[in-house]
């Protein structure tokens, strides 16, 4: 699988991931959102990746999951920005409003 973003936070010692990521984004289109809402969901849920937001351009929406005990809970639509705890001292305030210009 190829997620459209993946955020890392540790160091990448290797040509390819052998841990998961802390965040998966994917960006939704008509061929994919099954798939996206799906199979990628349960597997990155699986993998437990912390964050797992999804952006549904013709909308202009983001759903952002969080992984909390075991399994994702959809935690906020559509927030002017985001604090995302990452992992340590690893984290991002994302301004969404953004993506839209």
């Amino acid at each position: 699988m190829q997620p459209d973003l993946l955020v890392v936070c540790n160091k990448i010692e290797k040509k390819f991931l052998d841990f998961p990521p802390v965040l998966v984004v994917e960006i939704l289109s008509p061929a994919t959102a099954s798939k996206n809402r799906g199979e990628k969901m349960e597997l990155y849920q699986s993998q437990k990746v912390k964050y797992y937001p999804i952006v549904d351009p013709q909308f202009k929406r983001v759903e952002i999951h969080e992984f909390i005990n075991g399994q994702y809970e959809q935690v906020v639509v559509n927030p002017e920005s985001y604090p995302f705890a990452l992992h340590n001292d690893c984290t991002a305030d994302v301004n969404l409003l953004d993506i839209w210009e």
